[in-house]
């Protein structure tokens, strides 16, 4: 067996010519469609996320930049404090604390919503036999919030205040919150 070296687009065998070897050796070599495709769409990807880091960016504008926001961002544009994303049990003690001071209770603080909404039923198709359907989950009690959630931070008292502070709470976080509740945004 002779070793093979690879010139930029053809394959000669070390030591002999090209007129001793088969044709296909010599022909240029060809990507298949499938590489092609694969090769084509990740330079694409990498270009659109490229863009919009870009974009993201610019001094350029500020509509753009608004976009790549959106784009890269979770839903709200309110930041929020690390306490929201935590158990009940899971809150510091000041945290606790403040959240009481709030109004909120294990039970209102862990509250999930209403029950999962129920599935409507798959059309059925003729000749085949008709699954039974399951009942809908039973509802929980509904959540309530403490009435401190429907306040803008300048109609909480002065407790409501540090209690919204310990649990990371600022007036800018704290009323931004609260309009994106109100308008449903």
């Amino acid at each position: 067996m002779r070793a093979l070296t690879i010139d930029h687009h053809t394959e000669t065998e070390v030591g002999t010519s090209s007129d001793d070897l088969p044709a296909i050796a010599t022909q240029p070599r060809v990507l298949s469609v499938r590489t092609t495709f694969l090769l084509a769409a990740a330079a694409a990807a990498l270009l659109v996320v490229v863009c919009i880091f870009h974009v993201g960016t610019s001094p350029v504008s500020s509509s753009a930049r608004t976009t790549a926001e959106v784009l890269l961002t979770d839903e709200t544009n309110c930041s929020t404090p690390d306490s929201e994303d935590k158990d009940w049990d899971k809150l510091t003690k000041d945290e606790t604390e403040g959240a009481e001071v709030l109004g909120w209770t294990k039970e209102s603080w862990e509250c999930e919503g209403e029950a999962v909404p129920t599935v409507p039923p798959l059309p059925t198709l003729p000749n085949l036999p008709t699954l039974p359907t399951l009942p809908p989950l039973p509802a929980g009690p509904p959540c309530t919030d403490p009435k401190s959630e429907d306040k803008a931070w300048e109609d909480l008292s002065k407790n409501e205040q540090i209690g919204a502070r310990h649990l990371g709470w600022d007036q800018g976080s704290w009323d931004c919150e609260l309009a994106e509740r109100t308008t449903g945004d």
